[in-house]
């Protein structure tokens, strides 16, 4: 079949013999795979694989490791999600705990990158099943070395010259937090979500055929798979992918599809012409031991690939005489899937994304929202308890309660109609539903309501810079606030200048018997550490920059702000002025969506705004 090879012949006959060999190249690349798993092992060490960008069913490829990693590059477009699940997928189905991703690659230009990109950067991965996030990255950089030190092309730099290095540790606990939870329990996902391999495999053009992350818009996007995947997500029900090896892991029980420990209400296979004898095989086989079989608009047409073609379909043709008399077919997915006993999560179409796990304690959501807009308002769970704990994982013990009235009656704590979830664009927390209230009271930290409009925060508000370079500006005061650039008249430094500026202000708690406030920052540019009456309250490194407080005293109250700017004015000023800084002369200094790698010039960014631009105000809560 040499011919067929260099595309000669008719163009089924091709793309057939190509399926063979592909499938072929396939093998032997998860084979390897599993060897070097082994190796690692005789040698007392684990695997962590990227399995994209292989020739070969890649969910098969991912679990073929002890730990599957997936990664992103720039882009947080919710259309790549269903490629970063194939990571977490293959760790759900071999009951494996830890789902890695390669994290921070190029989230901007070198210097430019924030703490809040960074945040919606991890909030996207966990969305997708993560829990285990590696840098990308922390370049080494000698003591000798001049500022900005050595860089690496990735550009998100979180090492001590990044500029991301002084309020980094609230990002990592804000990681900890979220990946702590995310790594409790098990995962518990609707459906499986059934890979078309063949369907894409069956192609005359080309030989090799690698499924990278980069171009999904070429190789998935286009199929029926994606589209289905994307209506499963945006509709509230959550799936895993699944190939024929881990159908064929698979058995029935009471209705649901176990595979290793997880369970699943359906197989979802969306719109494919083309399945293989082996996977037809195992779908029949499912229906009869009393599994949901979903067929999304059509049941498939034929086997692929050309050996032994006869044989293959024959077994496909009685595979397929079963499925047609007991799976489901239809156009409306989240219908079928909803008949199928899925309850989905309403969340999802108000822009809420999550991800739910269960634990003996009951179940626990991630909630993120990726809408515009902000969300408040009650939610209907698909899981149910006696009540929920939401947590704001930004801070460290910020817990409320809510109590479900269907499931508790005649008790004294005051009951509510429903969770109610307050978050602004961007804005994430933890929710968990309890099987039953083992927390102390006492303890739950109460989110108060806005109880009247917010008051200005007015004074005078004197900045001294503390930390950075390359000089220390001259300290400041004023009553109106604004980027530190903009006083750049009176001391040149401010333009240049990366790190760290103290504001204070004295004011006067607002008359009143409110004891909660919730103290709003504004815009804050980038990173803010929060001190009242001396006390550290919280730091904070994305929007909203506000925080509720009961630590505001009768009489005169002492505001501490200590703002960290990112490191951009100042890199920006040694191109200016032709300093050699660039160590590396190859890839490790260069532009952002440059389709080569194009040499770094800083010189012509604009001046990016510092520090504190509020308006600060206070807003009185009730309890």
């Amino acid at each position: 079949e040499l011919a067929a090879l260099d595309d000669q012949g008719n163009p089924d006959h091709i793309a057939r013999v190509k399926t063979d060999f592909r499938e072929t190249l396939g093998e032997l690349h998860l084979d390897y795979i599993r060897k070097w798993t082994s190796w690692t092992h005789t040698h007392g060490g684990i695997s962590r694989d990227q399995a994209h960008g292989a020739p070969a069913n890649i969910l098969d490829v991912y679990a073929a490791a002890d730990i599957p990693e997936t990664e992103t590059f720039g882009t947080f477009d919710e259309r790549h999600m269903p490629m970063l699940k194939f990571a977490s997928s293959a760790a759900h189905l071999t009951g494996r705990n830890l789902a890695s991703a390669e994290s921070f690659t190029w989230l901007n230009n070198h210097f430019n990158v924030t703490l809040a990109e960074a945040k919606q950067a991890a909030d996207y991965l966990f969305l997708t099943g993560a829990n285990h996030l590696f840098f990308h990255g922390t370049p080494y950089s000698p003591r000798e070395a001049a500022w900005p030190g050595w860089q690496f092309y990735a550009a998100t730099n979180f090492g001590p010259e990044g500029g991301l290095w002084r309020d980094l540790p609230a990002f990592n606990a804000y990681l900890t937090r979220v990946q702590s939870v995310l790594q409790e329990g098990v995962p518990d996902n609707d459906v499986l979500l059934y890979f078309p391999l063949h369907d894409l495999w069956d192609k005359p053009e080309g030989l090799l055929m690698p499924f990278t992350v980069h171009n999904t818009e070429d190789w998935l996007w286009p199929h029926p798979y994606h589209k289905a995947a994307m209506s499963l997500m945006e509709n509230g029900i959550s799936y895993d992918h699944v190939s024929d090896a881990f159908l064929a892991q698979a058995r029935v029980k009471s209705g649901q599809v176990l595979i290793g420990q997880q369970s699943y209400h359906a197989i979802v296979v969306p719109a494919i012409d083309l399945i293989s004898d082996t996977g037809a095989r195992e779908l029949a086989r499912l229906t009869r031991e009393g599994a949901k079989i979903i067929f999304q608009k059509q049941l498939p047409r034929d086997v692929p690939g050309f050996g032994r073609l006869a044989e293959r379909r024959a077994t496909f043709q009685a595979s397929l005489a079963e499925l047609k008399a007991k799976a489901a077919v239809g156009d409306d997915l989240t219908a079928l899937v909803t008949a199928a006993g899925v309850k989905p999560e309403p969340m999802a179409r108000n822009g809420l994304r999550y991800i739910r796990r269960a634990t003996p304690e009951g179940f626990t959501y991630f909630i993120a929202n990726r809408s515009t807009a902000a969300f408040e308002g009650k939610v209907e769970l698909s899981r149910s308890g006696v009540g929920a704990l939401v947590d704001n994982p930004r801070f460290a013990n910020r817990r409320t309660f809510w109590f479900d009235p269907t499931s508790i009656s005649g008790t004294a704590i005051e009951k509510h109609s429903g969770p109610v979830l307050r978050l602004a664009p961007g804005e994430s927390m933890l929710l968990k539903v309890l099987n039953d209230f083992p927390y102390d009271n006492t303890r739950i930290w109460r989110v108060g309501t806005p109880a009247a409009s917010p008051l200005p925060v007015i004074g005078t508000w004197k900045i001294s810079f503390i930390d950075g370079g390359p000089v220390l500006p001259k300290p400041l005061e004023t009553s109106k606030l604004t980027s530190w650039t903009d006083w750049s008249m009176d001391d040149p430094e401010l333009n240049r200048f990366a790190g760290t500026a103290l504001y204070s202000t004295t004011f006067t708690k607002p008359e009143g018997k409110d004891k909660g406030f919730i103290l709003d920052l504004g815009k804050v540019c980038e990173s803010v550490r929060i001190r009242l009456n001396g006390k550290d309250i919280a730091t904070l490194f994305d929007a909203p920059y506000r925080i509720e407080t009961h630590d505001l005293r009768d009489g005169p109250n002492l505001l501490e702000l200590e703002v960290t700017n990112l490191a951009a004015n100042r890199v920006a000023d040694l191109d200016r002025r032709k300093v050699e800084w660039k160590i590396f002369k190859d890839i490790n200094i260069a532009v952002k969506g440059a389709k080569a790698y194009t040499v770094f010039d800083a010189s012509e960014w604009p001046l990016r705004d510092s520090g504190l631009l509020g308006p600060v105000t206070l807003t009185p809560v009730s309890p």
